[in-house]
């Protein structure tokens, strides 16, 4: 299970490698939302592979500019 929650951030790359099993909540003590943009919902309670599953909607309304989550997976 330890496979499941497992993050990496690389600031040189500004990308971030997580597993599903994690919440937004764990990405967000890893990447600071003040410096960092993070495609999350509002809910830092929700897994991340459930809420990039269903595409992703932001609820800042900023879709147009940054896209949904689900278009911001590289891998």
């Amino acid at each position: 299970m330890r496979s499941l929650h497992k993050i990496e951030f690389d600031r040189y790359k500004l990308q971030v490698r997580f597993s599903s099993g994690l919440l937004w909540k764990d990405v967000l003590e890893v990447v600071d939302p003040k410096k960092y943009t993070v495609i999350h919902g509002s809910a830092t309670n929700v897994g991340v592979g459930g809420y990039l599953l269903g595409v992703g909607v932001n609820p800042i309304g900023t879709t147009h500019r940054h896209g949904y989550g689900a278009d911001n997976v590289l891998e």
